[in-house]
């Protein structure tokens, strides 16, 4: 088995979601008594989809590419973006930056499509904040 890129990037998410399910999950939610699902099903869920996303990507061949270092450069930029829009949403709360930080990961995307912009920036933030308020009754910052 040759190493890639899309291996690496495969054995990364099997183990970030190894992580997520054993350690950060346990870690970072609470047990609770009330309420028809429990705070850490929907990180159990994604962290199993990462996990089996990532076996695949790690088990199919893949061709190695040469060195893109335009896209090198926009999955740093879009890594910065991630950062700040984290630090951001911790002082100025989810409601004010979720829409501005999803518009602007889009656009750095490509995509130009104004229906696809206006879902992605303000019916998806508005879709979680309703299942993390309202359905998990659990405060976003």
């Amino acid at each position: 088995m040759s190493i890639t890129s899309d291996r690496v990037a495969g054995f990364c998410s099997i183990f970030f979601g190894l992580v997520l399910l054993f350690w950060l999950t346990p870690f970072a939610t609470e047990t609770v008594d009330y309420g028809w699902m429990r705070p850490k099903t929907l990180p159990d869920i994604l962290a199993w989809i990462l996990i089996f996303a990532g076996s695949a990507l790690a088990g199919v061949p893949s061709e190695p590419a040469g060195t893109n270092f335009l896209l090198f450069g926009k999955a740093v930029t879009y890594f910065v973006l991630i950062v700040l829009g984290l630090f951001a949403i911790a002082h100025f709360g989810y409601l004010l930056v979720a829409p501005l930080l999803a518009l602007a990961i889009m656009l750095l995307l490509g995509e130009r499509r104004w229906f696809w912009l206006f879902t992605g920036a303000a019916l998806v933030p508005a879709a979680i904040w309703f299942f993390i308020e309202i359905l998990l009754s659990r405060p976003l910052p």
